[in-house]
């Protein structure tokens, strides 16, 4: 099957495997016709193919936005992929545990986020202060010890952020911080298969607070968490 078109930035060269029905999509108008057909066949409720639409456009407009000459062929690739998971969910909705570990197989969620996401970050003007913190919160983690970060919730897409900027210095953090998720993140429709590519530890809270927990797995069951 196809895999997602990536960014030619440091650490974009892998790809997500996966069975896909939009190999003959070559267009925006073919996309979007294919988009509403899958409404008329009843395998995508309307309100979720609207909302699909505009996040086309929104990504779209952002992406091409980035200089790559090759962006209009990584976002269409990348909304097909996404497509992709939307509908394969909406036919079989798949249920969060209170603790969800990343899916990286059969079909890797994780790569998957991070190649959606990496072409609207802008490497060339980003930077992580204080990197060697990182490596010291890594050191600390492989001796068993427990790193929580705490920090105002923003965006969505803040994983994959995180993780972008971490994956050349310290990959093995950016693939196992585990992240505490509230419910839209879990049921929107959009947001799902982007979380899927996450470890998440669920808790609901009424508070504007995102926690980022870099744990080891087998640590999750020691963990108390209070709000």
């Amino acid at each position: 099957a196809k895999g997602a078109v990536l960014a030619s930035d440091t650490g974009a060269d892998e790809e997500v495997a996966g069975p896909s029905p939009l190999l003959d999509v070559r267009s925006e108008q073919e996309f979007v016709l294919r988009v509403r057909k899958e409404v008329e066949r009843g395998k995508l409720r309307p309100d979720v193919a609207d909302n699909f639409e505009n996040l086309y456009y929104n990504y779209k407009n952002a992406v091409l936005q980035n200089g790559d000459p090759n962006a209009y062929q990584i976002m269409l690739s990348n909304m097909m992929d996404l497509f992709d998971r939307v509908l394969l969910d909406e036919e079989n909705p798949f249920t969060f545990q209170p603790y969800h570990k990343a899916i990286r197989e059969p079909f890797d969620y994780y790569t998957f986020g991070q190649n959606y996401i990496r072409p609207l970050v802008d490497f060339r003007n980003s930077y992580v202060g204080n990197i060697s913190v990182f490596s010291d919160m890594e050191n600390q983690l492989r001796q068993g010890h427990n790193v929580v970060l705490m920090s105002n919730h923003q965006t969505e897409a803040d994983p994959a952020v995180i993780a972008l900027s971490l994956e050349r210095s310290n990959p093995w953090i950016s693939e196992n911080i585990v992240y505490v998720a509230g419910d839209r993140v879990l049921t929107d429709p959009l947001c799902k298969p982007f979380s899927m590519g996450r470890s998440v530890c669920i808790i609901m809270l009424n508070c504007c607070f995102c926690f980022l927990l870099i744990l080891l797995p087998e640590s999750i069951s020691h963990l108390n968490i209070f709000s």
